[in-house]
């Protein structure tokens, strides 16, 4: 089977079949999961310049004071390093958590994992963050 071929079913195994895959990469497999998190990144910064392009202002009052009429050209620019922060920060958490109760894991294999299961919420929430707006219909 292709790389291409192997990593998509490797996507679809994380949403239908996750324990199968998590035993694999436990096991050494070596798997791109980090593709899925920039995918993910790539689509909300698109989002983000159709959002500012189309002008459309935030809903609420960012906690950031940051002016609305820039607001998604400033979230284009960060939202990419935030995602992967808050990627890394959850496998490190969950690894130290894991540690912590007698677990032997690697990093490299929690990172790994936690990409593909973090992709499952993911994608099932990105449409809910990148539906048409009618301000974006009038783009």
């Amino acid at each position: 089977m292709s790389s291409l071929k192997n990593f998509l079913h490797d996507i679809l195994r994380s949403i239908i079949a996750p324990r199968g895959l998590y035993l694999d990469i436990h096991q050494g497999r070596r798997t791109p999961s980090w593709l899925l998190v920039l995918l993910y990144c790539a689509v909300y910064a698109a989002y983000s310049i159709l959002a500012y392009l189309a002008g459309r202002l935030p809903a609420a009052e960012p906690w950031l004071k940051i002016n609305g009429e820039v607001y998604y050209l400033v979230q284009a620019a960060f939202i990419i390093p935030l995602i992967l922060c808050m990627w890394f920060q959850a496998a490190a958490t969950l690894h130290v958590l894991g540690r912590l109760s007698g677990g032997e894991g690697n990093f490299d294999r929690t990172l790994t994992m936690t990409g593909y299961s973090l992709w499952a919420p993911w994608a099932l929430l990105l449409p809910f963050d990148i539906l048409p707006t009618p301000e974006l219909l009038r783009f």
